[in-house]
């Protein structure tokens, strides 16, 4: 996949499974009812594989950040959001292709304190609920523009030798190009075909 298409590829698969109000880089600072973040990928690094296609491992962090207003702490539905979490990881183990054929794996970093619970309104008992993942990914890309060139086998190399005919009579390394006449007569082809030589006139 492109990686140009990862974020939409992401977004979408979250989307068929929770309900995301709007998707943002960073917090702001109002929050609508469900907000999702997704930063951008960081630790990243790209290998080629035996195949030759090149493989990307990275980490993608994901908040998903739920507000609930006028509503005490003991309040809090914390067993919805708990299944809320879980939904999600289950859907990230077990169909995270999914997302996109090119994703070959995908694993879960550990993250101290996945739901964390922040009042924001002492007088209003308003309260924020983060949701947090932070998923190791393995995935297939390709360039935005162009194709991966692809490794070759070397199967035949052709060296030609000519005969260099000198008239200038100087040893001194130096071409008088006055001077200097090449013939250019092809007197032997060497060929290399699988490792093996083969010597022509």
């Amino acid at each position: 996949m492109k990686l140009s298409a990862w974020r939409t590829a992401f977004k979408s698969f979250v989307d068929e499974r929770v309900t995301i109000d709007s998707w943002l880089l960073e917090k702001p600072d109002t929050y609508d009812i469900a907000v999702g973040f997704l930063p951008p990928l960081r630790d990243m690094d790209f290998t080629r594989r035996d195949s030759g296609e090149v493989k990307l491992r990275a980490t993608q962090d994901f908040i998903i950040s739920q507000r609930h207003p006028s509503v005490s702490y003991n309040e809090l539905p914390v067993d919805i959001i708990e299944g809320y979490y879980s939904t999600l990881a289950i859907a990230f183990v077990a169909t995270y292709q999914d997302i996109d054929a090119d994703l070959y794996e995908l694993s879960f970093n550990q993250v101290e304190q996945p739901i964390s619970i922040t009042e924001i309104s002492e007088d209003n008992n308003d309260w924020i609920v983060d949701i947090k993942w932070s998923l190791r990914i393995e995935v297939n890309v390709e360039p935005e523009i162009g194709a991966i060139i692809q490794p070759f086998d070397l199967r035949q190399i052709t060296a030609h030798i000519w005969r260099d005919n000198l008239e200038d009579g100087l040893s001194d390394g130096v071409s008088d190009t006055a001077l200097r006449r090449l013939d250019f007569t092809k007197i032997w082809n060497y060929t290399t075909v699988n490792g093996r030589s083969q010597q022509t006139l």
